[in-house]
């Protein structure tokens, strides 16, 4: 019955291997069973992610998490040689410098498809996270919204290791992409929760995005939709007011790897 939550901040690999660092400290004194909710931005949310997704060290949290070490036993040596199933390896056993240089490198990789799939190749993949399927909390959710989109079956979705909090990864988003790239001085961070039941925000309100060419757009933002559905275009039908079915494409441009 515990409310605790915990969440994780942002900063690229280093909030990576902290998220780990912690999570591996909080599972060794037993907390994380006192835990229901776990969130986090950037490198926190990969972080929180593979603790929730992993298929790597089955049954086996310590070894995907890693063990504690003491201060004087962080050597190089050890730093260099970690358990290629215990998360921490990730950045140590990959280059991420190389994989990003590669897949800009390659002309089957677009745009912001580079950094996606340099974070999945680097941080996610390594441990079993799937980049193509969509978050589900429970085999009972992913059923029912098999059930109404035919286009999809529970096979697109993945389920969290046993024992897990709700996860709640922060989504940060510029603006529209046809008015990017958006100057540092005029960017409107909207922030949408994106977890295994929904991907939204709970409010709605109009915002105003500005282009670094000048051009602006007004679009209102807000709400929650099932996971599958984020980042596909706007029905021009199907709400009766504020409740509806939305007819809308399935995309796997908003799996895992890019949440």
């Amino acid at each position: 019955n515990s409310q605790q939550g915990i969440a994780f901040t942002g900063g690229g690999t280093r909030s990576y291997l902290a998220t780990a660092g912690y999570l591996s400290g909080l599972h060794t004194a037993g907390l994380m069973d006192h835990v229901r909710y776990i969130s986090g931005v950037s490198g926190g949310s990969w972080g929180t992610c593979v603790y929730m997704f992993a298929s790597s060290a089955p049954g086996n949290d310590s070894k995907l998490l890693g063990p504690i070490l003491m201060p004087e036993d962080i050597t190089m040596a050890k730093l260099k040689h970690i358990d290629p199933e215990c998360m921490r390896g990730g950045p140590v056993n990959k280059d991420f410098a190389w994989h990003a240089t590669e897949n800009f490198l390659n002309p089957f990789v677009h745009g912001r498809d580079v950094w996606f799939k340099s974070v999945s190749d680097v941080y996610l993949k390594p441990f079993g996270v799937p980049d193509d399927k969509y978050p589900a909390q429970t085999q009972a959710v992913a059923q029912r919204i098999a059930d109404y989109n035919d286009g999809l079956s529970v096979s697109d979705f993945a389920l969290p290791r046993a024992n897990r909090p709700l996860w709640i990864a922060g989504i940060s988003d510029l603006g529209p992409e046809p008015l990017s790239p958006f100057h540092e001085k005029d960017r409107a961070y909207t922030v949408f929760e994106a977890t295994p039941f929904y991907v939204g925000q709970p409010y709605s309100r109009n915002i105003t995005f500005k282009g670094a060419s000048g051009k602006e757009e007004t679009v209102m933002v807000g709400g929650f939709i099932d996971t599958f559905a984020f980042g596909s275009q706007g029905p021009s039908s199907g709400l009766s007011g504020t409740n509806g079915t939305l007819a809308t494409k399935t995309i796997k441009d908003h799996t895992l790897s890019p949440a």
